[in-house]
């Protein structure tokens, strides 16, 4: 599948940009040319990116140290096979079984009469985020680490393989849930040979205020700690991240009605928003990779 690598910030959206990218030629989709680039946005865009890591990720204190970002992409394989080993149906495939009544013969998705896709999902997630502030300021959190001025701090998910996870999509409106919290509206993309039919959005940032929720939500089913889920909130409440915006490829679900199967795949980069921060700035990355059994 041919992707579009269309990197920008929101934040270029508003013009505070220093990089000119374009969109190659052939790019299947609707993505268009982009205006410029933060330079550290377009660098946490490329799938060797690095962002900021510090003590609890068992990096240096120091907030300029760097580590790569497991930019793992949907016909590529991240890095460090942290995300995917490929698309997302070879990341759900490696998951453990989500329990089916199977007395039936029966899938974990069916498709009502109402159009609307109901059952449960598994595959694997990433959820982590690197914070930088300037050591005077107040939102620092307590427990993270003062060095050249800046307090910073980690935080991520330690339950990478999810199961269990219930999904309603209604394939007219294009949104649903995906454990209980909102997801969508995604457009219409291509339909396969094999009749499986993609809903995705453009740009797939587009999706992230519902990822971010959703992908806590998911935690809260998964055994995450009440701490740690306190972490992400108060993170996302600094609102000192944005997403680097990739193609539609970045913020799907797909559809098979013969094999009664769904995935979904979002993968989000965050990269700092301009003017804030401290040192390096924040970063991270949410993601998901998820499918029917």
């Amino acid at each position: 599948m041919a992707l579009g690598w269309a990197f920008v910030s929101a934040g270029c959206l508003l013009g505070a940009c220093g990089l000119t990218l374009t969109t190659p030629e052939g790019d299947a989709g609707p993505d268009a040319t982009t205006p410029t680039v933060d330079g550290a946005v377009a660098d946490a865009a490329r799938p060797d990116a690095v962002v900021p890591v510090g003590p609890a990720q068992g990096g240096d204190a120091n907030a300029d140290a760097l580590q790569p970002v497991e930019a793992s992409l949907p016909d590529g394989e991240a890095a460090d096979g942290s995300l995917d080993s490929g698309t997302e149906d070879a990341a759900a495939d490696a998951a453990p079984d989500v329990m089916v009544d199977a007395a039936d013969g029966g899938t974990s998705v069916v498709l009502g009469a109402d159009g609307v896709i109901r059952g449960a999902v598994g595959g694997t997630i990433v959820h982590k985020w690197h914070g930088s502030l300037f050591a005077t300021d107040a939102r620092c959190p307590v427990g993270s680490v003062v060095t050249n001025g800046c307090c910073v701090w980690d935080g991520t998910f330690a339950n990478l393989v999810v199961t269990n996870i219930p999904i309603v999509f209604d394939t007219a409106t294009r949104t649903g849930t995906l454990a209980g919290s909102p997801i969508g509206a995604y457009g219409v993309g291509p339909t396969d040979p094999d009749g499986t039919v993609s809903f995705q959005t453009n740009p797939s940032a587009n999706q992230f205020p519902n990822h971010w929720p959703a992908i806590e939500e998911i935690g809260l089913l998964s055994g995450e700690s009440a701490a740690t889920l306190a972490a992400s909130k108060e993170f996302k409440a600094l609102d000192v991240v944005i997403p680097v915006i990739f193609s539609t490829s970045y913020a799907r679900v797909r559809w098979n009605a013969a094999r009664s199967e769904v995935s979904l795949f979002e993968n989000h980069l965050l990269s700092r928003r301009g003017g804030g921060g401290c040192g390096a700035g924040s970063s991270g990355q949410s993601a998901w990779t998820l499918k029917s059994y």
